[in-house]
Formats: structure tokens, C-alpha cells, sequence
């Protein structure tokens, strides 16, 4: 008897987890969630980041291995290229999805990075953003609207790609009506 009882809590309560995350809003415009992220002792609050221009949330793992890969390329960019962005108005902000810091911090050991990588072991916005794999980078534009999902390896220090980052954010004027439009999604 009572089995059975804990046997129907369990699946009450599995049945109410599912439904719950079912109601969720299944847009693609979804909001940045009022999330922390932790950089070494620094902490991001994606709610104040929202709405100052462009954000780019990229998303990875130490134990993804074109992830490693792509981290010499991202360092390069950094360096390189960001603080343009980074007057303009683009935030990118680099994403850990690995399960303990521990294996987060082997990897920056053997390879150090000269830019934060927040850590979200839960995978919160990496569910949020429906990322089905990894690495992946998500732009949201000035209004929090997502405007692409790139999934795989990016060439982050090719200089058409941070051309392809600034113009995410650019309004391009129709050439009937003078009307600035936003760019289409790719």
C-alpha cells in the first residue's frame, strides 16, 4: 500500500514537471532570463546586459572537442577584434556548460583564455535558447529578439565574420522609402 502511494506521488509529481515545462512559451522571443553566471569571481547579471546592444551568447564545453578547438580562434578574436564590438555595443559573452568547475578550470590551466567564460553547469541557457548541441552561438539584437542560432565551429578571427556580427545590429535603409529596416534573419 504503501508503495502504490509513493508510486502515484512520483508519477503526480513527474506529470506535473512535465506539464509545467510544456507551458512554457515556445518563442523565439524570448527575453534573457534573469540568470547569474559566474567568471572566476565575477558575475554577469543578464538582465543588465540586455537591451545595451547587441549580446552574443556563445555556448561550450572543455569536453567538447571541437569546442577545444575553437578556443585559440575565440582568444584571437578577443584580442583582435572585440574591443571594437565592444564600443559599438556588442557583448559577447562566452558560456560553460561543462558539469563541474574542476574540469572548466583543468581546461583554462593547459589553455589559458584572456576572456571571462561564465559558468552554467545546468545548461539553464543553453535550454532557454533551445541549443540542441555544442558549440553553438546564439545573437539576440538590441531588443532581446533572437536573431540567429549558429550552430558548430565559427571562424571567429575572420574578419568577415565580425563583419557578419556588426551587421546582426545595423538597420539598412529600403531603397523606395528611406524606412530603416532591420536585416533579416539568416
Amino acid at each position: 500500500m504503501k508503495r502504490q502511494i509513493a508510486k502515484s506521488i512520483l508519477l503526480s509529481c513527474l506529470l506535473f514537471a512535465c506539464y509545467s515545462h510544456a507551458a512554457e512559451p515556445q518563442t523565439s522571443a524570448d527575453v534573457l532570463p534573469a540568470t547569474q553566471l559566474q567568471a572566476d569571481l565575477q558575475q554577469i547579471d543578464l538582465q543588465q546586459v540586455a537591451g545595451t546592444g547587441l549580446v552574443v551568447l556563445h555556448f561550450w564545453a572543455s569536453w567538447c572537442i571541437p569546442c577545444r578547438a575553437e578556443m585559440a580562434d575565440m582568444a584571437e578574436f578577443h584580442q583582435q577584434f572585440y574591443p571594437d564590438l565592444q564600443k559599438a555595443g556588442v557583448r559577447v559573452i562566452t558560456v560553460s556548460n561543462d558539469l563541474r568547475d574542476a574540469d572548466l578550470q583543468r581546461f583554462l590551466n593547459s589553455v589559458p583564455v584572456m576572456f571571462p567564460i561564465y559558468f552554467d553547469p545546468l545548461a539553464i541557457l543553453q535550454d532557454r535558447y533551445r541549443v540542441p548541441a555544442l558549440p553553438a552561438t546564439v545573437i539576440l539584437d538590441r531588443n532581446q529578439q533572437i536573431q540567429d542560432r549558429l550552430l558548430g565551429t565559427q571562424n571567429w578571427s575572420d574578419p568577415a565574420f565580425v563583419e557578419k556580427l556588426r551587421a546582426y545590429d545595423q538597420p539598412e535603409l529600403e531603397p523606395d522609402s528611406g524606412v530603416a529596416q532591420v536585416m533579416p534573419t539568416h
